[in-house]
């Protein structure tokens, strides 16, 4: 007795999410009941989804699974093409964003091996990629690779979030990068970072132990040259218009009310945080304050 497969289709609404959800797999599979011996072809797995909320998306995700790189008894898996394209909006964001995502990795259960050969996402004018390799990632993770964010636009990013900020320098926040190379062993996570903003480079060296009962963070940051002026909020323009009032007529300034909730925290939860700065040529308003660090 043998199954043959050669097409499957789902579909699935589910109204309380609102998500619609279209899903397709095209193969040519035989599986022998008697022998328990399968033969599969490539498999390619296609899905159209929808989501309407506080959060909508509208896409496609694709797949496709080589027969000769699959091998359901030995659990492994190797996945050349992954990919993801559509749009979405989100009360976060202004307007509707594009969406393109692709993936190619391979996973070896029963070794606990996992190579991811690439990873490349695209959004609201951000473009990163990754890619890493791991050990005992089940068991005793034992983690490195590397991730990267494509130089962009932090101030168009910014009024895409709806964040109102606009330094005093017009060409401030405009050319941002950051990559790193990381590893992640023993629970403990390291990754030097290197931001480039605006052609200045800031190196932090971050650790993050997770190995025991209370989490740490340590980072040191070095500033290689950094005008601040350039990042201060811009001044505002005063106004032209003629002023109505005198000076005994002036209102005077009503003090800053400021209301903070009653949080409650638990600091034995907190992590251990342990930070220091310093630069190489840090300067404000012609002042030399490369001396000054912290801790």
């Amino acid at each position: 007795l043998s199954v043959n497969i050669t097409r499957l289709a789902l579909s699935d609404r589910m109204p309380q999410a609102g998500l619609d959800l279209t899903a397709t797999l095209t193969t040519l599979a035989n599986y022998n009941l008697d022998t328990q011996v399968s033969s599969l072809s490539d498999v390619a797995v296609a899905i159209q989804a929808s989501m309407k909320g506080d959060m909508t998306f509208n896409g496609d995700i694709r797949a496709t699974i080589p027969a000769t790189s699959f091998d359901l008894a030995k659990m492994y898996l190797d996945l050349p093409s992954v990919s993801l394209s559509g749009n979405y909006t989100t009360s976060l964001m202004t307007g509707r964003q594009t969406i393109s995502a692709d993936a190619a990795m391979t996973f070896d259960v029963a070794k606990e091996a996992l190579t991811v050969k690439s990873l490349n996402l695209k959004t609201a004018g951000l473009s990163a990629s990754a890619n890493m390799s791991g050990t005992k990632v089940l068991s005793a993770p034992n983690i490195k690779g590397a991730l990267n964010l494509a130089e962009f636009n932090l101030r168009s990013l910014m009024g895409i979030l709806k964040i109102e900020y606009t330094p005093a320098d017009e060409a401030a926040l405009t050319k941002v990068s950051l990559g790193t190379n990381f590893t992640f062993a023993g629970n403990v996570l390291k990754a030097p970072l290197k931001l480039t903003l605006d052609g200045n480079i800031i190196d932090t060296d971050a650790t993050v132990d997770l190995s025991k009962k209370k989490p740490s963070i340590i980072a040191n940051m070095v500033i290689d040259a950094l005008v601040l002026d350039k990042y201060l909020p811009a001044a505002a323009e005063p106004s032209t218009a003629p002023s109505t009032q005198t000076a005994q007529s002036a209102p005077q300034s009503s003090p800053v009310k400021i209301e903070f909730p009653d949080i409650k925290l638990d600091l034995t939860t907190l992590p251990d945080v342990t930070a220091s700065v310093k630069s190489n040529k840090l300067t404000r308003a012609g002042h030399d304050l490369s001396a000054i660090s912290a801790k």
